[in-house]
């Protein structure tokens, strides 16, 4: 009974191991609802199993009896397809190994009494668990969209999973060579997996580096453009300053004449000149207001409609500089859209709430309709894109 046991604490670790390593399409309930029923499936099934065909065949036949149906329940859940998903599905195979054969270690240190298997397990699955949410999710998350060559990624696991379940059927202690050698394979490819990590660590700094580069060179481009924005407004303001002692002499010649409605116009004619030499200050932040005005200035000039409503709180919620970078994404790609289609349909709005929370809003017409996954979120059709 211990072999059914573990194996049964193989398939809850694994599962929740597998459901956290992935992107689902669905809403967190949805997704635990399928998960806890699938696993109480894959206990009744792995009992009745093991009942009537013992434990050699039944650990031949495990993994027959579980992979394919957590493999597609995967596919099912999983926003991302293809190699990432059979990389998600062999690292939890290689999680749980892990735990399984460093419990083991307690369990044949202790005699193989069974309190000694359940210690293993009481120490090892707790910080295993801690290192994979912490440390590996997080990682894999960040670099999973940058890193290329999946297949290749996945031969050295896929490998070590057919050593463990074809070539070395048998579980440890029940032969010299499944319990020396199974325990060595699986501590080896995790050193191996240490080095792919080590190499996910180097994508999300060379990523990171790279993010630096595109906001310093956005910062600047946004500075220069409300740099040479304000030079013009300068300059209209001096002609204005320049022509107004004409305007006040025109203005008295016409209050002296009684022409009251003319003076009238022309004063408001006067006044609208005036506020075309005033710069437009979209917010307080002053890496903010250069986005803004550089990305609504290139509206304009692509002949983009742009209706614009902000608000921001008097302490933003993040770095100004991560601000600006979503919202020069936002308005890069709305303008790309728009230009597309014809003059009347360009309309960009931009809209921001400072309370109870930040929310900004970029809304733009495009030619193509978006796609839309089961919860109604927008679905990327190329890689890379969000």
């Amino acid at each position: 009974m211990i072999v059914l046991y573990g194996c049964l604490f193989c398939i809850a670790l694994g599962t929740a191991v597998l459901i956290l390593f992935l992107k689902p399409r669905f809403s967190p309930r949805r997704v635990w609802g399928l998960v806890a029923a699938l696993a109480g499936v894959l206990a009744l099934l792995n009992t009745v199993v093991f009942r009537l065909a013992g434990d050699t065949l039944y650990v031949k036949l495990f993994p027959l009896l579980n992979h394919p149906p957590l493999l597609a329940l995967t596919f099912y859940i999983s926003c991302q397809r293809q190699w990432r998903v059979f990389f998600q599905f062999l690292s939890g195979v290689l999680l749980c190994f892990f735990v399984q054969h460093a419990s083991n270690q307690f369990y044949l240190a202790s005699g193989l009494r069974p309190w000694g298997l359940i210690l293993g397990y009481a120490l090892v699955t707790p910080g295993v668990l801690w290192f994979f949410v912490k440390r590996l999710r997080p990682l894999y998350f960040e670099v999973v969209e940058q890193v290329g060559g999946w297949p290749l990624l996945c031969l050295p696991l896929v490998m070590y999973y057919i050593a463990m379940f074809v070539l070395l059927p048998d579980f440890v202690g029940q032969t010299p060579a499944a319990t020396v050698l199974k325990p060595f394979l699986t501590f080896l490819m995790v050193s191996v997996y240490g080095v792919l990590m080590a190499l996910f660590d180097l994508v999300r700094s060379q990523a990171g580096d790279r993010q630096d580069r595109e906001m310093a060179a956005l910062q600047r481009d946004a500075l220069r453009s409300r740099l040479e924005t304000a030079h013009a407004a300068e300059e209209r303001a001096r002609i204005e300053r320049h022509d107004m002692r004409h305007r006040l002499n025109t203005l008295a010649a016409l209050v002296e004449d009684g022409q009251t409605e003319a003076a009238l116009n022309f004063i408001g004619e006067a006044r609208r000149r005036l506020e075309k030499t005033e710069q437009r200050r979209w917010c307080a932040d002053t890496v903010l207001n250069a986005v803004l005005d550089f990305y609504f200035s290139q509206a304009q000039e692509r002949d983009v409609r742009v209706e614009c409503r902000m608000a921001f709180p008097a302490e933003l919620p993040a770095p100004s500089a991560e601000l600006a970078m979503l919202l020069a994404n936002g308005l890069e790609n709305a303008i790309k859209a728009c230009g597309e289609l014809p003059r009347e349909q360009r309309v960009l709005r931009c809209r921001s709430i400072a309370s109870p929370r930040l929310m900004i809003e970029v809304e733009n017409p495009c030619v193509r309709p978006p796609l839309w996954d089961g919860e109604g979120f927008p679905v990327a059709t190329q890689p890379g894109h969000g």
